[in-house]
């Protein structure tokens, strides 16, 4: 029994010692001040709004849809992304993982999206014909997914934490490229026809807001590292 004890009180020691040198403000089951969570929910908002809207814009654009039209989908893509959100906060059942799991739409489905829209406009479609061909190739292919997701737990051998982890990695590396050519001037295209693409205004401007946002996230005060992505694009615009 003393043994035991001894080893039931060495891992609650080490237990404490690690929360102790975590660096989270708040684990996964508490529940922030209403006024903090209204402000990070507000950052996190505003750090994920232009990768929702940026695809239903090329998309559109791609199709040549009117301006009205267009500010539908970016509109619909709003809402749909925001419902799903909350599906997936909240968990309903086997529905949702419980998690914030921001929903919104990956770069990745673009060039499959605009090959459909590409090859239905030059078979003689519509714009708008071309993007219901599009809606519908998406909601027979999301079935996919949704049958898929129901043998996950079939793979844990194959995918394992050291796959699933380095598949992560890669994904964050391949999003350099995009940071990178943010930081130089956004639209690479478009910088390069008027030459300020990689000047030393915008790379002073990206270098800053990166270095702000560092030391920010560095900081002793939770605010401060709650707000270190909203501050300072606060401060730019």
């Amino acid at each position: 029994m003393t043994q035991v004890n001894q080893v039931a009180t060495e891992a609650t020691a080490d237990v404490g010692q690690s929360s102790l040198k975590s660096e989270l403000l708040y684990g996964l089951n508490d529940k922030p001040p209403v006024g903090e969570a209204i402000f990070v929910a507000l950052q996190h908002v505003l750090a994920a709004f232009v990768g929702i809207i940026t695809p239903p814009i090329i998309i559109c654009n791609s199709l040549g849809l009117s301006p009205v039209d267009t500010s539908y989908i970016i509109s619909m893509s709003l809402f749909a992304s925001g419902l799903c959100s909350f599906i997936q906060c909240r968990k309903f059942g086997p529905v949702g993982s419980g998690l914030l799991s921001l929903q919104g739409t990956s770069f990745a489905f673009l060039g499959p999206i605009l090959g459909v829209g590409a090859f239905a406009l030059q078979g003689g479609r519509t714009p708008q014909e071309a993007l219901a061909l599009i809606f519908g190739v998406c909601f027979f292919g999301s079935a996919i997914e949704i049958i898929l997701s129901r043998f996950l737990h079939l793979m844990n051998r194959i995918i394992t934490p050291v796959v699933s982890g380095t598949v992560v990695m890669i994904i964050g590396l391949g999003l350099i490229r995009t940071g990178i050519i943010s930081l130089a001037g956004g639209a690479a295209a478009l910088a390069r026809n008027d030459g300020s693409f990689g000047s030393m205004q915008n790379l002073a401007l990206g270098g800053g807001v990166l270095i702000a946002v560092v030391v920010l996230t560095m900081s002793r005060n939770r605010f401060l590292r709650m707000g270190a992505i909203a501050l300072p694009s606060r401060l730019v615009m």
